[in-house]
């Protein structure tokens, strides 16, 4: 796929996303008139989602003025390993509050490591492969103890424990 193509479809579907739920957002959030404007639970959605639009337009634009200029091919949109790490965050979310923070998003993290590390014919050995896969699980372990950290200890916010 040529790399034009791949950037004019993932911007128009990040535009089509930032509409959607633009609008999901003014129909869902009912705004309370008693709170200041900035203090509405609306509000910094809608900031973003129309900061996605316009940036999300602005690829658009520019990639079609750029479309003759560039003949890179790139792997497409929907990649094998786009699909696998989409389904790893569909099972994250669905399994996060089944098995808890700590453990979905440990796994989660190393799996999603090792799907984006995987190089097609790449061929190590497999003390190099256990060294690197050591790593990789005290780097997810270790990321997550302190997301956790920062959540439960700093900010105060819960988040999802085993049951």
């Amino acid at each position: 796929m040529e790399k034009w193509k791949k950037n004019l479809s993932v911007s128009l579907i990040l535009l089509l996303f930032s509409i959607v739920n633009y609008f999901y957002a003014s129909a869902t959030i009912k705004p309370d008139v008693n709170v200041p404007f900035l203090a509405r639970a609306d509000v910094y959605l809608k900031i973003w989602v129309i900061l996605l639009g316009v940036l999300s337009l602005v690829l658009a634009i520019r990639t079609f003025l750029q479309r003759n200029k560039e003949k890179e091919t790139v792997e497409p949109v929907f990649s094998k390993s786009a699909v696998l790490i989409l389904a790893a965050v569909a099972g994250y979310l669905f399994v996060m509050d089944k098995i808890g923070f700590v453990i979905s998003t440990t796994a989660f993290l190393l799996l999603t490591i090792l799907i984006l590390s995987k190089k097609p014919g790449e061929k190590t050995e497999p003390k190099v492969q256990m060294q690197k896969m050591l790593f990789w699980i005290v780097l997810s372990l270790s990321l997550t103890l302190g997301i956790y950290c920062l959540f439960n200890g700093v900010l105060g916010v819960s988040l999802p424990t085993l049951r």
